[in-house]
């Protein structure tokens, strides 16, 4: 929704990047999803000086925060402190928030530059730089620590990139589509609460529905999902799914919870439908010798008895599969896959029925959907994967 403010009386926000703000007048303050937060969460104002410079001065006070005022003449950007009070009132002014990575100034165009939100840690979530709008409007949360990276997008809940030492070791197809027609095609997308085909939509809802963002910092965040109309017309169970996405030590983990709200048990199946970069030829799985296996192209079941390799089409599940993992993806790059709470893993590669890029992944999940999971009423079911 759009939000327009005519009074603000003082501003606050605390984060580690930078913002970067400009003005158009008598435009509404800043774009906000419709959320449980009162409408005079924000505010923006303008200054009228036309060549004013940036300056902070360290304000007394418990809270620790920065009196500034600022503005940009024609022509220039401007950056502010990330933690900042505005202690001054505007009236009748609108600015709007444009992203900008840390100390970068962007913007050329504008005369003024000044934030605002209320002191409400949560509320201020929303103007975190690590929320962006980007490929068809999509809501995207980006992750750093150290040199490593991610992206979360809040549709599907599904993490799409994790870089470390300059390598994405995930994977999204040429054909994944970023505008809500379809799941998104790559990551480590959800499949929730249902496995493969069944009574509901292939795969389940979770993957084409949007997460909403709990709270986000410099290196982990966390979304939750919540039953609607659309997924009530295929599961009727009152559930909240959580997950926390983090990155730590060249790690990334993600973190699911699943509480029942009702007051009777459900049943589910799901994975993270991990799809990895990968030299088709070059990969090995490994660590599942001695599981009995599924082959769901032949119908037949089978043992392990060494690595897997990809020579063809590959749709398999693992039962007992071990917490760990590894995976050979090629040019001397391999991942460490960890789990916890699955019972099962799935390896699978379309081949040629996607001419395009089967070459170039293999996906490896951690799944329980051998048998279904069974969650009593008010308890919770926890899983997670982590990548190193």
């Amino acid at each position: 929704m759009w939000l327009n403010a005519r009074r603000v009386s003082f501003v606050f926000v605390e984060r580690n990047d930078y913002f970067s703000f400009t003005f158009s007048t008598k435009m509404s303050a800043l774009l906000l999803k419709a959320s449980p937060f009162s409408p005079s969460v924000l505010a923006l104002a303008k200054t009228n000086t036309k060549h004013s410079s940036l300056r902070s001065q360290r304000k007394q006070s418990s809270s620790d925060v920065f009196v500034v005022s600022a503005s940009a003449g024609v022509g220039q950007g401007a950056s502010l402190p990330s933690r900042f009070l505005l202690s001054r009132e505007y009236d009748d002014d609108f600015c709007s928030v444009i992203h900008s990575r840390e100390n970068q100034l962007i913007s050329p165009q504008c005369n003024l530059v000044i934030l605002m939100t209320m002191i409400s840690p949560r509320l201020s979530l929303f103007l975190s730089p690590r929320v962006i709008q980007i490929k068809g409007g999509l809501e995207m949360v980006t992750l750093k620590s150290g040199t490593s990276t991610a992206e979360v997008y809040l549709f599907g809940g599904v993490v799409t990139s994790f870089t470390k030492s300059g390598r994405d070791v995930l994977y999204v197809r040429p054909d994944a589509k970023f505008d809500k027609s379809k799941p998104i095609s790559g990551g480590v997308p959800h499949c929730w609460p249902q496995f493969g085909p069944g009574e509901i939509q292939v795969h389940g809802f979770a993957r084409n529905v949007d997460w909403t963002l709990v709270s986000s910092g410099e290196d982990t965040m966390t979304m939750k999902l919540l039953p609607n109309e659309y997924t009530k017309a295929m599961w009727d169970k009152e559930f909240e799914v959580v997950e926390t996405v983090s990155i730590k030590d060249d790690a990334l983990t993600c973190e699911l919870a699943v509480t029942n709200k009702g007051s009777e048990p459900f049943t589910f199946t799901g994975s993270f439908h991990t799809y990895f970069a990968a030299d088709i030829d070059a990969v090995q799985v490994k660590g599942l010798e001695g599981c009995e296996s599924f082959d769901r192209l032949k119908e037949e079941s089978g043992k392990v008895s060494a690595p897997i390799t990809c020579k063809g089409p590959i749709d398999s599940l693992y039962k007992n599969a071990p917490s760990q993992i590894d995976l050979d993806v090629g040019g001397g790059n391999s991942v460490k896959i960890t789990g916890a709470g699955w019972k099962d893993a799935v390896v699978w590669t379309p081949w040629t029925d996607m001419e395009a890029c089967y070459k170039e992944f293999v996906c490896v999940e951690n799944a329980s959907c051998a048998e279904p999971v069974t969650v009593a009423p008010g308890a919770t079911w926890t899983a997670s994967t982590k990548l190193e």
